[in-house]
């Protein structure tokens, strides 16, 4: 995750509780790739049966 979030393609909210509590998201960078994602789930679905 560290990798997604250094180039770019998710955001980190960290929550100052104990105990510490993080949430990541997509940027609005990768949220482009969803039609692709989805594709591939498609895909994926469609060659399992």
């Amino acid at each position: 995750m560290v990798g997604l979030k250094s180039a770019g393609q998710l955001t980190r909210k960290q929550y100052e509780e104990i105990p510490l509590r993080v949430e990541y998201s997509l940027s609005e960078k990768s949220k482009g790739l969803c039609e692709v994602f989805h594709a591939i789930e498609k895909w994926s679905n469609l060659s399992e049966k």
